[in-house]
């Protein structure tokens, strides 16, 4: 029901492992489980927490201090992303966007400076399909991962499968992609602003527009979707299917997938030194 965070560990120069020790445990925002937690891409000691009863809070874990609590909705919070920053000079200036995936059926985005947080956007997910039994209707796990960052107006077969050389081309008026499941394994996808959420030159915050999502191309998962796991323009999704799907982010289709997994998929982890190679974890212990 808490949460730790770990310092000191890791290999040593010898190869032998060495002892890891909490940093700090940080103060609960209520007694109900933590359900997900995600570390800043614009901060280092910024850690997003979410629990079961839909406290959302943000902490820093080199302060004494406890989380910073946001006003979220009560619906449990199932998935946290922070937008990567657009650029290596951007990661320690930009303000933080948070995207947050939880049962209330949307996905809402949230800036954060260090000190201050604000609403961006909600954007609700669209209607559950009618075919979905009421087993499956009511059976929902927002999922999301955010997949690099696009100039504006640059087509997506130009994208490269790389996200370092795709990070180099970004400019001022360029998007990061935000990937979403929703109902039945349903994937779903939405472009952000990267200037969303800074201030203006007259102080004032800019307005976020409408967030709309729409659906990848292709035939995929079956039941709900657990993880997404993101490297460059490539996605790797697992569901209660028991498949994996692989799916090209850029070109927002569907590569391919592999099914009868000996358990229900919950979880998956691409190399990023080889985004072909995927670790998968399931749900009988293989």
């Amino acid at each position: 029901r808490g949460c730790l965070g770990y310092g000191g560990g890791g290999i040593s120069s010898d190869g032998s492992s060495t002892h890891q020790r909490p940093v700090r445990t940080l103060e609960q925002l209520d007694n109900t489980p933590v359900l997900a937690v995600a570390m800043s891409a614009a901060s280092e000691n910024d850690v997003a927490v979410g629990h079961q009863s839909g406290a959302l809070g943000v902490a820093d874990v080199s302060a004494l201090s406890p989380p910073r609590r946001l006003p979220a909705r009560a619906a449990e919070v199932q998935c946290l992303a922070w937008m990567p920053p657009a650029s290596s000079s951007d990661a320690r200036s930009a303000i933080g966007i948070l995207a947050v995936g939880s049962r209330e059926r949307a996905v809402t985005l949230w800036t954060w400076d260090g000190e201050r947080t604000s609403l961006l956007a909600t954007a609700p997910l669209p209607r559950c399909p009618p075919h979905l039994a009421e087993s499956q209707r009511g059976r929902l796990w927002v999922a999301l991962a955010w997949a690099g960052h696009r100039r504006l107006g640059e087509s997506s077969d130009d994208q490269s499968g790389d996200a370092t050389e795709s990070q180099t081309r970004v400019t001022d008026e360029s998007v990061a992609r935000l990937v979403v499941a929703s109902y039945g394994g349903e994937l779903l996808w939405c472009d952000v602003r990267v200037d969303d959420g800074r201030e203006s030159t007259s102080g004032r915050q800019e307005t976020l527009p409408n967030v709309h999502f729409s659906k990848f191309a292709g035939d995929g998962h079956s039941k709900t979707v657990f993880c997404i796991s993101v490297r460059g323009n490539l996605a790797v999704t697992t569901s209660l299917d028991r498949s994996l799907v692989l799916w090209d982010v850029g070109k927002l289709t569907k590569r391919w997938s592999v099914e009868g997994l000996g358990g229900f998929a919950y979880h998956a982890a691409v190399d990023p030194e080889d985004p072909r190679r995927v670790a998968v974890a399931c749900g009988d212990g293989s």
